[in-house]
């Protein structure tokens, strides 16, 4: 598996050769996997209840699509959802009253940002960092399984067993790394763009609000619409973008490091993936 660094052309140019390492911008896919990190990031910061976890799921399951897709492999629902990490954890099972309160607690939050927004967008900046660095890091060995065959099959689909088996050792690989690093790299960026996202996630909320309730002869539109509004955000997040991309594309020793756990979380007997809990898939998290 090749860093972005150690090749820039991965899918987007194999003809042209390896270039240096000191020069080698990072590859096309290595964006959009930014990209999409950085669109899990504006998810906490949306201010409308209810609309901020369907946002991401929404995010990871586009990621899902186009990285399969990138490299000629199809999925069921299922097994989308299934790479993007929506599954239960065991904490919520049997528990009622997490029905009731959840709501109650979102409707809670987004009446207290309208008193105290600003220390609110310094609290959820610790999330919106967390969110991006899991959405990067799972989108970043979801495309290493996807080139390197793990994912294919002889029909180009992506089987149950498959996609729970990558699943897996994407979760292992998570949970053995020391993320903090890209952490803070990702909080710096983020240090002097607040309001950027902040005003990023606001139109975002908007326009998946439309996308959730479109439905009849009316969902094409919207649809249309919510393409429109990523565009802009493409635009209006374009120089934080290209910081973000530049500087995890540097993080060498660390992707190698994160893509070696992987390889050996997918060398793992079967009975051992087998056993591995997709409860487990805890996002890569700073402390504190």
């Amino acid at each position: 598996m090749d860093t972005p660094a150690e090749s820039s052309q991965g899918r987007d140019g194999a003809g042209e050769g390896k270039r240096q390492r000191s020069a080698d911008p990072p590859p096309t896919w290595f964006r959009r996997i930014t990209w999409y990190g950085l669109l899990a990031s504006l998810c906490p910061l949306i201010p409308f209840p209810y609309i901020d976890d369907w946002a991401l799921a929404w995010v990871r399951r586009r990621m899902v699509r186009e990285v399969l897709g990138n490299a000629q492999l199809q999925a069921a629902t299922t097994e989308v959802r299934l790479l993007a990490g929506e599954v239960k954890r065991p904490f919520w099972h049997g528990c009622l009253s997490v029905i009731f309160l959840v709501p109650l607690f979102k409707i809670a939050i987004y009446l207290v940002r309208k008193v105290i927004k600003k220390i609110l967008i310094l609290l959820t900046l610790k999330e919106a960092t967390d969110r991006f660095s899991e959405t990067f890091h799972e989108g970043y060995l979801l495309h290493q399984a996807a080139i390197g065959g793990t994912l294919g099959e002889a029909s180009g689909a992506v089987g149950p067993g498959t996609a729970q088996k990558v699943r897996v050792a994407v979760c292992q690989a998570c949970l053995e790394v020391d993320p903090r690093p890209l952490n803070q790299l990702i909080k710096r960026s983020f240090r002097g763009s607040r309001w950027l996202l902040v005003e990023a996630s606001r139109r975002l909320g908007k326009a998946l609000g439309r996308e959730r309730r479109a439905s009849g002869p009316n969902g094409g539109e919207v649809q249309v619409e919510t393409e429109a509004e990523l565009e802009r955000e493409g635009k209006e997040l374009s120089g934080l973008l290209d910081r973000l991309t530049s500087a995890l594309g540097h993080e060498e020793g660390y992707l190698q490091d994160l893509e070696k756990r992987f390889t050996r979380a997918l060398e793992k007997p079967p009975e051992v993936v087998e056993q591995g809990s997709m409860e487990h898939s805890e996002p890569p998290q700073s402390p504190g």
